[in-house]
């Protein structure tokens, strides 16, 4: 071809796109079955939470609870951060919480993360269908 004159700069960006276009392929694919399993079953907390309480407040949970609106999209996640001192009452303490927000009616959930020092709450938030039946409908 007259006139066409590659150079090295070229060269560089071709192989710098086709680099570019095979790590982005690989990171797009779980690498193993165990991620592709896990990648199907986790799910990322992302909504804030509209209450919390936390049991040394001058509330009991079951008034908490009951002072809360009733939506079906609500979801009380009691969250136990839990120290690694093996003395630790903060599971005992959520595995309590939890079964009376059960026992209350609410749909419920429990998350344990260790942490530097136990802590125990429980916080509401939307976590089931979003928005209104018309909303949800297909138009």
């Amino acid at each position: 071809m007259p006139g066409f004159n590659p150079s090295w700069q070229t060269t560089m960006t071709d192989l710098a796109l086709i680099l570019f276009l095979v790590v982005s392929a690989a990171q797009a694919r779980p690498s193993s079955e165990a991620e592709q399993a896990l990648a199907g079953q986790l799910q990322v907390i992302e909504t804030p939470s509209t209450a919390v309480y936390r049991p040394a407040s001058a509330l009991t949970l079951e008034e908490w609870l009951a002072a809360q609106e009733r939506d079906t999209r609500l979801t009380a996640t009691v969250l136990v951060r839990r120290s690694a001192d093996p003395g630790s009452t903060a599971l005992a303490t959520g595995n309590e919480l939890l079964s009376r927000a059960e026992s209350a009616g609410w749909r419920v959930r429990m998350l344990v993360e260790p942490g530097d020092a136990d802590d125990v709450s429980v916080a509401m938030a939307y976590e089931g269908e979003a928005g209104t039946p018309l909303a949800q409908t297909e138009s």
